[in-house]
């Protein structure tokens, strides 16, 4: 695919526009933030920016917390999903300082009266360097959406199935199954990411989960209603 294909789009009309956005539930085209040499890539392979330039992107969802996944310790994450020049939505993951930065323009988005998937994102990588070398972390700055490209955008959430990545969920529901004394996932903030339920002893690729797994909107709503 051509790299062009696969840059973020980074405007509302030309989302709209396409004449279809490819989405395999749980299976986003998955994206990274190279730390290391301050580059966007594709699937940990194609460099989609050069070093040290900045990106942007429009989150059509977003989830925020702390967890243990992907081989990681437990540790603050930010899961980004938007739609790329081949319409084809993917993930974007953070960790970390670069976490700690995107969370503090959420205060500056609250008395915009905005959110994460209200705006056009822009990263940009930040040189640093430590007795281990040297290597980049993200900052953000952002643009709020006219009212209509809200509108819009928020259409087309809703018109995909649930945004999530399956392998997160999966690796996440095994390891609780297995008693491992693993700390249920902290949330900080989320929009649009739908998380697959599983009922109780569900086995999951193998192991059997102990307990139903719900999402923190869901309970929130129940205990609403309640």
């Amino acid at each position: 695919m051509k790299i062009q294909n696969l840059q973020p789009l980074t405007d509302i009309k030309s989302l709209i526009d396409l004449p279809e956005i490819k989405y395999l539930p749980g299976f986003p085209r998955k994206y990274r933030f190279d730390a290391k040499n301050g580059k966007l890539n594709f699937n940990g392979e194609t460099d989609i920016t050069p070093k040290g330039q900045a990106f942007t992107i429009i989150p059509l969802a977003h989830r925020i917390f702390t967890d243990e996944i992907l081989g990681y310790s437990r540790r603050k994450w930010a899961e980004m999903f938007f739609v790329n020049q081949a319409g084809h939505v993917c993930s974007l993951l953070f960790h970390g300082y670069s976490v700690d930065q995107l969370q503090v323009i959420l205060g500056d988005l609250y008395y915009e009266d905005a959110g994460l998937t209200d705006i056009r994102l822009t990263v940009h990588p930040e040189p640093r360097s430590n007795d281990f070398g040297n290597y980049y972390v993200a900052s953000f700055g952002f643009e709020v959406l006219p009212p209509a490209d809200r509108e819009q955008l928020a259409l087309v959430a809703e018109s995909l199935p649930p945004i999530y990545r399956q392998d997160i969920f999966i690796r996440r529901a095994c390891a609780s199954g297995t008693n491992s004394g693993m700390a249920k996932a902290q949330y900080h903030a989320w929009k649009n990411v739908q998380l697959p339920e599983l009922e109780h002893s569900e086995k999951v690729n193998g192991v059997e989960t102990s307990e139903e797994s719900t999402v923190p909107w869901q309970e929130e709503e129940e205990s609403k209603a309640a």
